[in-house]
């Protein structure tokens, strides 16, 4: 009995390893591409972010608050958006679901957008958006969802005055698809 038990769960532990390989979504190492200018250099050195146990919530404020940031501290926003609520207030509903994973801006450091992966898949997530103002201060725009069912967005993303735009190109059937967020009417979208 036991020379037929042994090979039977050998065999069933492999057939459940290679399952969860293929249900387990593997991080894509995909980085957004960034113009080279101040802003960009920046938040580089904000980079790793955040330690271990850091989220104290000494930067949640400018989060909860949609406080504006002076664009020569643009971090300011990337802390803010990995902090967590204060002790005092654990049951906030203004945290948005998953870390902010990477930013991007338009060329000129106008704009600028961070991803909020849910997963770690870049298939699905909140872009929040910030935009420099006339009191050279990054004011909070306001963020969106986005989905996609098969594979992910181009990290190439197309800023312009009233909106950005998503590319995705499916790999198996090697169709592209485009959508444009306007900045004075973000509506979520889902890529079928």
């Amino acid at each position: 009995m036991k020379e037929f038990l042994f090979p039977l769960l050998a065999a069933l532990l492999v057939a459940f390893s290679f399952a969860a390989v293929a249900i387990e979504p593997e991080p894509l190492g995909v980085e957004l591409c960034k113009p080279e200018h101040a802003v960009n250099h920046h938040l580089r050195a904000a980079q790793p972010f955040p330690p271990k146990g850091w989220c104290d919530g000494k930067y949640w404020h400018i989060w909860a608050e949609k406080k504006a940031v002076p664009a020569h501290a643009p971090e300011l926003i990337w802390y803010a958006l990995h902090d967590a609520p204060p002790v005092e207030e654990p049951t906030t509903t203004q945290r948005l679901p998953g870390r902010p994973t990477d930013w991007t801006t338009d060329d000129t450091g106008t704009h600028l957008i961070f991803f909020v992966d849910p997963i770690g898949n870049w298939n699905n997530g909140n872009f929040v958006i910030y935009r420099r103002n006339e009191h050279h201060c990054y004011e909070f725009v306001g963020s969106v969802w986005v989905g996609v069912r098969r594979g992910c967005w181009s990290e190439h993303i197309l800023i312009e005055k009233d909106g950005f735009t998503l590319h995705f190109v499916d790999a198996g059937t090697g169709t592209s698809r485009s959508h444009k967020f306007y900045f004075n009417n973000l509506r979520g979208f889902c890529l079928e």
